[in-house]
């Protein structure tokens, strides 16, 4: 750490590849122009955290307008027949990008014309993201978005930017990184989170800035500034978030903390600048200030625990998708509200959704989907509880009646889950009272034995495909219990699953089948399904049905 940091960034081939086209362009239609990287792109060339390069390059100019330069740079790639650099899965020539939304909205003369010249163009070139904009100064009122976006100078520019890491620019002109508020380079080095300005400020100008500095917290494991943390916790910010700032916008910013690898540490920052019961609203909870804090606390703590054994579990080596992860961690912190939701009638104005879900989907902002995964998350780490306790458990000393019995518990517990059962299986061994090191062992010891001892079928568990059964409703009718009526059919077949899955026959839905149409099951199997549920239920059997043969 005590390290100087270098002023120069060593490029990848393909960056270089387009910083010399930047060049190329600028060098023919506008040479008294300064091109310079903003924004997290140098932050993370800076930190070299990653082996992948940036996709997603912020662009700033110094006396042409975005639109211009995006002009002009076509123009270039169409002269030196360069096209084909130019992909559609990015921008292509569009206005637009995150910087762009405040411009479209406040970057307008008194006529109401739009500031063209102040706008985001976009350019997808060999695989990277470009959005280029001029510098600019920005000036606030009373709303968190500028009332006045004027033509800036690059201090101007720089100084406008929330936090110092996001303040430094890579120079493509020359090569060199600038730090024109002359902190930023200081704070990489210190790994502190600070803003440019004055931090009260700069949090009353705009309250989202508080989240996206918490969110860098605890994506770069790093501490925020005791000025910004004490300007944090001002009861005007408070007011400033609960007023001025949408809930969408405050669930965008949570999600991105959860988004990351510790998300515990913006949880903490949260609980610790008294802005949890904002950002989490329990209003329909109806419980006390003091009671919030408690489950909040516990929520933590089950958070920390999860954290703790995932990192363990999944290493750099052994991928995690980063979906997954997010629900298990928003799963996790919410345990014990979700538990404590059950005690909880639905408010009266909507009766179909819970407190938990209302809390998910107007007080956090999440979508449906995500809503259903974390539910599912929650549900099947409950009932895993039992299966999960057993200590050292070894499905190779059972016999094969017992190994056929906890063969179909799992797969009552694990198959509706779908594609998240690891992560509900996680969260039920992190809600054990037993050692980490012990759930890592656990957590190990039950993913052998899923696969491996009770051959669970890893497609049908990740949900990708059903479970075709032997014989279809008609067929049962037809060949084993014509008397079958009603609603005793779904007693059935969860029978047929059950007998299936007990003597792994598991071909996914979808498979061939021969020229006729008929099942490629062979007949034994199905006469040994037939006399299977014949015997289960002799109600509905009648004498022409009934037949020797093995019974599992």
């Amino acid at each position: 750490d005590g390290a100087q940091l270098s002023r120069t960034i060593s490029l990848s081939a393909s960056e270089k590849e387009v910083f010399d086209l930047l060049m190329a362009a600028r060098n023919r239609y506008c040479p008294s122009t300064t091109i310079r990287v903003a924004g997290g792109w140098v932050r993370d060339k800076l930190l070299q955290q990653s082996n992948a390069p940036c996709r997603d390059i912020d662009l700033v100019l110094s006396d042409v307008s975005g639109i211009q330069f995006v002009d002009m740079l076509r123009q270039y790639l169409h002269d030196e027949n360069l096209l084909n650099m130019l992909q559609t899965n990015g921008g292509d020539g569009d206005i637009g990008g995150e910087d762009a939304t405040n411009q479209k909205q406040q970057g307008k003369s008194r006529k109401g014309q739009k500031a063209d010249h102040l706008q985001t163009a976009s350019l997808c070139i060999n695989g990277f993201d470009l959005d280029f904009v001029r510098l600019r100064n920005e000036r606030y009122g009373d709303e968190r978005i500028p009332d006045k976006v004027d033509v800036g100078s690059i201090v101007e520019d720089a100084w406008r930017r929330d936090l110092t890491i996001n303040a430094l620019y890579y120079n493509i002109n020359t090569n060199q990184v600038e730090d024109w508020t002359e902190q930023g380079l200081q704070d990489l080095q210190l790994r502190n989170i600070a803003t440019t300005r004055p931090p009260l400020k700069t949090l009353l100008e705009d309250p989202t800035r508080l989240l996206r500095a918490i969110r860098f917290a605890a994506q770069l494991g790093w501490t925020v500034d005791p000025r910004l943390f004490r300007a944090a916790s001002d009861l005007r910010v408070r007011y400033a978030l609960q007023t001025k700032v949408s809930r969408d916008a405050i669930g965008k910013g949570i999600d991105a903390c959860f988004a990351t690898r510790d998300p515990s540490r913006a949880i903490k920052l949260l609980l610790a600048t008294n802005l949890i019961d904002v950002t989490f609203p329990l209003g329909d909870y109806k419980v006390s200030p003091q009671v919030q804090i408690s489950i909040f606390l516990s929520g933590l703590d089950a958070l920390c625990r999860v954290q703790t054994l995932a990192s363990r579990i999944f290493t750099d080596e052994n991928e995690w998708d980063e979906t997954r992860r997010r629900h298990l961690f928003y799963a996790s912190f919410l345990k014990p509200l979700y538990e404590l939701s059950d005690n909880v009638l639905p408010s009266r104005s909507n009766k179909r959704k819970t407190p938990f879900s209302r809390l998910l989907s107007e007080g956090v902002k999440l979508s449906k989907s995500d809503i259903k995964s974390i539910e599912v998350v929650l549900r099947g780490s409950l009932d895993l509880q039992n299966l999960v306790a057993v200590d050292n458990m070894d499905a190779s000393c059972l016999t094969d009646q017992e190994r056929q019995s906890l063969r179909w518990l799992f797969w009552q517990a694990l198959c509706p889950l779908g594609h998240i059962w690891r992560e509900a299986l996680l969260l039920s061994l992190s809600s054990l009272p037993i050692p980490l090191s012990v759930a890592v062992n656990q957590y190990s010891r039950l993913i052998d034995v899923i696969k491996g001892e009770l051959n669970l079928d890893q497609i049908l568990l990740d949900g990708q495909y059903k479970m075709e059964p032997i014989l279809t409703g008609a067929q049962i009718r037809e060949q084993a219990l014509p008397a079958i009526r009603g609603e005793a059919f779904q007693e059935v077949l969860l029978a047929q699953e059950e007998w299936q899955v007990r003597n792994e026959i598991y071909r996914p839905g979808g498979s061939p089948r021969d020229r006729d149409g008929s099942s490629t099951f062979d007949i034994a199997i199905e006469s040994q399904l037939i006399d299977h549920l014949q015997s289960k239920f002799p109600a509905y059997c009648n004498d022409s049905h009934l037949g020797g043969g093995a019974v599992n």
